[in-house]
C-alpha cells in the first residue's frame, strides 16, 4: 500500500516573484540587453539567480527568472534550503547552508486549491477567503469577520454574507464528519 504522497504547496516555500515591488526595485540596477553589458543576475538569499530578457512588442524588454534546473523562463521561483554538515571523525567542524531556486514544476509543488479538492473543509475555507478577499485582500480565515466596506451596496454585502454562511455550514459539516470518526459511539 505504501505511504501517502506529501506534496509541498507554493505557499510553504520562500518565493521570488518578479511582480513584487521589492523585486522590481532590485531590477532597476540590472543592465538591460541593449546596454551592451552581459545580462544581470539577482542575488536572493546569497544565491545568484540568472535573468533573461525578451523584447516587448512596442519596445523595451521584459525580465524573466531562469530556473536553475530546467532553464525555463519563469515569473516566480521557489527556494529550498539545503544544509551540509562537515564532520572530522566524530567531531562537528562546520555547517554550510544554501538555497536552490527552482520553478514550481521542478520542485513538484502544488497550489493550495489543488490540494483542497480532496478535503471539503479546506475547500470551504478557501471559498470563504476568496469571497471576503474581494473586499478585504489581507483578511485570513479565522480573523474577525469584517464589517460592510464603504461604497458597497447593502444588498450585495448581504448576498456575500449569505454565501459565506453557506460555505461555513459546509466547513462545519465536514469538520464534524471528520471528528466523529474519532469519538466513541454512545451505547
Amino acid at each position: 500500500m505504501g505511504r501517502p504522497r506529501r506534496y509541498l504547496g507554493t505557499n510553504e516555500l520562500p518565493r521570488l516573484d518578479l511582480r513584487s515591488a521589492e523585486c522590481r526595485a532590485v531590477l532597476q540596477g540590472v543592465p538591460r540587453p541593449d546596454s551592451g553589458l552581459p545580462p544581470g543576475r539577482l542575488l536572493a538569499n546569497g544565491t545568484p539567480v540568472e535573468l533573461a530578457f525578451s523584447p516587448c512588442r512596442f519596445g523595451g524588454y521584459r525580465p524573466w527568472l531562469l530556473c536553475s534546473c530546467c532553464s525555463q523562463r519563469r515569473l516566480v521561483l521557489y527556494a529550498r534550503e539545503f544544509v551540509q554538515q562537515f564532520l572530522k571523525g566524530d567531531e562537528f567542524v562546520r555547517e554550510e547552508r544554501w538555497f536552490s531556486w527552482r520553478c514550481r514544476r521542478c520542485w513538484h509543488l502544488t497550489y493550495p486549491s489543488q490540494r483542497a479538492s480532496r478535503n471539503w473543509m479546506w475547500y470551504a475555507q478557501l471559498q470563504v477567503m476568496a469571497l471576503v478577499g474581494r473586499y478585504y485582500p489581507d483578511w485570513h480565515y479565522g480573523d474577525r469577520f469584517p464589517s460592510k466596506p464603504p461604497r458597497v451596496w447593502r444588498r450585495t454585502w448581504e448576498r456575500l454574507c449569505q454565501a459565506v454562511e453557506e460555505w461555513e455550514a459546509v466547513a462545519d459539516e465536514a469538520f464534524w464528519r471528520r471528528v466523529s470518526r474519532y469519538l466513541p459511539i454512545p451505547a
